[in-house]
């Protein structure tokens, strides 16, 4: 559930295309105020386009990047003071996260 008070939540997601990707979609749009939807560099990996377009039923503010780091970037570039930003979807978003953020020295 969303807390306004906390400042602007910003879900950075991509999947495996085994994976239930409306259940996920369905858990998690209520507590982001926005949604960019990438792909991991995985063979696996279902496309930001498919994705978003399952997210987009259910989240309002939702956007494409074609890798985890140009969301990332453009997740960082739309935040503010008490923004967070949490990427999921699966253990390949999340290394590809560490990754970038290890190179941005965050």
């Amino acid at each position: 559930m969303k807390n306004k008070a906390h400042g602007k939540r910003i879900l950075v997601i991509g999947m495996s295309s085994d994976k239930n990707h409306i259940s996920v979609a369905q858990e998690l749009s209520g507590m982001f105020d926005s949604v960019i939807v990438t792909q991991s560099r995985h063979l696996r990996a279902v496309s930001a386009d498919k994705l978003a377009k399952i997210f987009a039923v259910t989240t309002s503010s939702v956007v494409t990047a074609p890798n985890v780091a140009t969301a990332l970037d453009m997740a960082i570039k739309t935040s503010g003071k008490d923004t967070f930003i949490c990427a999921t979807g699966s253990l390949f978003i999340a290394g590809e996260a560490l990754q970038w953020a290890r190179k941005a020295s965050y």
